[in-house]
């Protein structure tokens, strides 16, 4: 956990803030510190929820996940703190373990 909190960034989304939309690329990991986010999809003209994350949540791209582009609209329905992670930085997530520390 010291290794993400020294490499990611702390984001702040105010309430109704939208993080993605259709299309738009999600290249980050990330831990939901506080806030909810609403993912969800138009359907027929009309809004269908896919997901909802809360806090302590894990979200976004994944390490060995082939997700490139959102499909849906990414909301925080109340103030949200995430921690990110690039997904530049995954690959010293399998570098090897120095087992004298």
């Amino acid at each position: 956990m010291d290794w993400l909190v020294a490499n990611g960034e702390c984001r702040e989304y105010p309430a109704e803030a939208l993080l993605y939309k259709p299309e738009d690329p999600i290249d980050h990991f990330f831990v939901m510190l506080q806030g909810r986010i609403r993912i969800h999809i138009m359907v027929g003209g009309e809004q269908q929820e896919v997901l909802l994350l809360e806090a302590n949540a894990l979200g976004g791209v994944l390490p060995f996940s082939r997700l490139k582009k959102s499909r849906g609209f990414w909301q925080a329905l109340e103030p949200t703190t995430l921690l990110a992670l690039h997904r530049d930085k995954f690959r010293h997530l399998s570098a090897p373990v120095n087992p004298a520390v």
